[in-house]
């Protein structure tokens, strides 16, 4: 008697996850950078691709599991290899030339990830004011030099301390890419009421800030 075994192979889809990331992240002008992309490790991925355009210039930066890497920045940037097994994309003292769009692809075992990720400066402006004096009238100057993005000056007062009073205000785009404020208010002839400036007795007062976009 012939005995005949018959084998059977059961074949089941295997499910790929792909997923975007698209995010802002503003870092601090001048700092060392971190970029994060993917919350994955070496040992789980088989290839990166980081795309950038930076301020209209572009460059790539490659690796995979067969320890291939390929850089065309052309600058300082590494994709360097977190105590936790995960990528890292490593900026040192970011400038302005290195704001732009950054795209991660990542495939890794099961699965594909994106990230597209906008880096923009951020850096804090130097603050100071005075009063000037415009022919027989007061002016109260308040400049915010080298911040990014440009700062908003107003001024608040003890004769109208309910709303923001108007006043001239001059920006100008510094070559390094910062922004430079002047606010300048006329103050109201006052007689004998006080109109000083903050350091004295703080009965006029400047504000300043900026918006993150």
């Amino acid at each position: 008697m012939n005995f005949i075994t018959a084998l059977f192979a059961v074949i089941t889809p295997l499910t790929l996850v792909s997923c975007t990331d698209i995010r802002n992240e503003f870092v601090n002008l001048g700092s060392d950078v971190i970029l994060k992309c993917i919350n994955k490790t070496w040992s789980e991925i088989i290839y990166i691709i980081l795309n950038l355009n930076l301020r209209g210039r572009e460059c790539r930066i490659y690796s995979d599991f067969e320890n291939r890497y390929q850089n065309t920045c052309n600058d300082s940037k590494l994709l360097l290899n977190a105590s936790t097994g995960e990528p890292l994309l490593f900026i040192p003292e970011f400038s302005i030339r290195d704001e732009g769009k950054y795209q991660c692809e990542f495939v890794y075992k099961g699965g594909s990830h994106n990230a597209h990720i906008h880096v923009l400066a951020i850096a804090p402006p130097s603050v100071s004011s005075c009063l000037e004096w415009e022919g027989s009238k007061r002016v109260a100057v308040c400049l915010a030099k080298g911040g990014k993005p440009a700062a908003s000056i107003s001024w608040r007062n003890t004769w109208n301390s309910t709303s923001t009073t108007a006043s001239a205000i001059e920006t100008i785009h510094n070559q390094d890419g910062s922004y430079s404020v002047a606010g300048r208010l006329v103050l109201p002839d006052s007689g004998s009421e006080d109109h000083t400036l903050p350091g004295q007795r703080s009965t006029l007062r400047q504000t300043w800030h900026f918006v993150l976009g």
